[in-house]
């Protein structure tokens, strides 16, 4: 009797804090904690641009679908959305803007070739590859002579996928009278080809623009090696100080690409230029200059780029990275100890293109940690991080601790660029093989080698016979 008492009024008292909703109503929870009981509240993880999306973007990128790319009010509208730092939500864009109709919406498709993201424009250069040819001629002129600062950067990185004849002789004058055409300072600086400086359509160009004048001195640099190195960089340091921040950019990875080719008298100038130039908050020109910085020896280029790995969204991280692999060609490594727990925290980003160049990076570092980072990133879920993987343990060159994740890969993997990239590393780690380009490997696994030194090539049987013999 009891008990049944005890059960009606508990039965009672949850029927006094219940209140009723009409069927099918959403019933707004209540914030935890606000009846006095404790809770355990756990913060939701992040979302990377390139992950799961919240309502928000999920409504956007419905948005976008429905978007036909015909009006110009609807172009105007997916050409806003190239600015979001979602690029999930710019990929789908671009996929928008290929479907539509019209010069304006192939315009745009120029706009995201400009894209920070290798992903987006990639998918924006592919799109045009689509066009005819005489399509893509036509979209260069129009593009360059516009009022559009973007889709002129665009067509001016990728000229030679959009003129007609790109190599032959006659090009060069169009590219002269683009470049006198051509409204847009960064635009200019881009189309310059640097193997054609010294024709004389390009040389007439370059009279009296002092940042073409200063993309000019760019490609010197990169040439000093051979021609002597360079004094001075009058025209770059202008640029330097230029109100575009895509110039100040241009500028700064030109000196970048070529600081071997400074003379140690140009050194003092051009590093107290680059210091003053760091002094922004942009990240796309403050990454650039730190590039240049950590190319001509100042460590606080390196600790700004280990920032920027660790902060900001995904095209920031990448073109950080993009920058750490540019200075560091074999057998060149990195000695920073503050970069690991930049690149242990990237490593987890929803970002493929990210998490494939933390893998890189991670095999250029000179830190026993990033071992335990690469072992982390050969299970990844994408094969273009696990391929990147195989080929950083061949670079970090430590044959012990990468043996028993390179020869789980050649023995279990499915994806034949990721098996070739572990075979490449472990014929460089056991063999003595020099590692070969990625573009190189098939070629190199074919061949079977004429050399003296052993080669097991894309046998996994023998491979794991010699890590059995080892004691592995």
């Amino acid at each position: 009797m009891k008990r049944t008492v005890l059960a009606l009024l508990l039965l009672l008292m949850s029927c006094e804090e219940s209140t009723t909703s009409p069927v099918g109503a959403t019933i707004k929870p209540k914030q935890p904690g606000l009846d006095g009981r404790p809770v355990l509240w756990i913060e939701p993880a992040s979302r990377g641009s390139g992950g799961p999306t919240d309502t928000a973007t999920d409504a956007l990128l419905a948005e976008i679908v429905q978007n036909t790319a015909r009006a110009p009010n609807e172009i105007a509208t997916l050409r806003k959305h190239l600015t979001t730092g979602n690029v999930r939500v710019r990929s789908a864009v671009v996929d928008a803007l290929e479907s539509g109709s019209g010069m304006e919406a192939k315009t745009g498709l120029l706009a995201a070739a400009a894209d920070r993201h290798p992903a987006v424009s990639a998918l924006a250069l592919d799109a045009l590859m689509q066009l005819s040819l005489n399509e893509r001629d036509a979209l260069f002129t129009q593009a360059i002579t516009s009022k559009d600062p973007i889709a002129a950067l665009g067509a001016a990185r990728y000229w030679r996928n959009l003129v007609l004849s790109p190599n032959s002789s006659p090009s060069s004058a169009r590219l002269a009278q683009a470049m006198i055409d051509c409204p847009h300072p960064a635009a200019r600086m881009q189309l310059l080809p640097c193997d054609r400086i010294n024709t004389r359509p390009i040389a007439a160009a370059l009279e009296g623009d002092r940042l073409a004048l200063a993309a000019r001195e760019g490609c010197t640099l990169l040439r000093a090696k051979s021609n002597g190195l360079v004094q001075a960089i009058p025209e770059l340091i202008f640029a330097l100080n230029h109100p575009d921040r895509w110039v100040r950019a241009l500028a700064a990875r030109a000196i970048a690409r070529g600081a071997s080719g400074l003379s140690s008298d140009a050194y003092s100038l051009v590093k107290s230029t680059l210091q003053n130039a760091s002094n922004t908050i942009e990240p796309t020109v403050a990454i650039a200059v730190a590039w240049a910085l950590a190319a001509i020896g100042d460590e606080q280029g390196l600790a700004t780029l280990a920032i920027y790995i660790r902060a900001g969204e995904d095209s920031v991280r990448i073109d950080a990275l993009k920058s750490l692999l540019a200075l560091t060609p074999a057998p060149k490594v990195l000695r920073r100890p503050d970069l690991y727990p930049a690149l242990r925290k990237a490593s987890t980003d929803d970002d493929v293109d990210v998490r494939q160049r933390v893998a890189s990076v991670a095999g250029c570092l000179d830190d026993g940690r990033a071992v335990s980072l690469l072992a982390q990133l050969s299970s990844d879920r994408a094969p273009e991080v696990r391929t990147a993987t195989a080929l950083a343990f061949g670079r970090a060159g430590q044959l012990d601790a990468a043996s028993p994740y390179l020869i789980d890969m050649v023995t279990s993997e499915i994806d034949r660029d990721t098996l070739d990239a572990a075979f490449m590393s472990l014929e460089h780690l056991v063999h003595g093989h020099d590692m070969r380009p990625p573009h190189d490997i098939d070629k190199f696994l074919e061949s079977g080698t004429s050399s003296e030194r052993p080669f097991f090539g894309r046998d996994p049987l023998r491979w794991r016979r010699w890590f059995q013999t080892r004691g592995g």
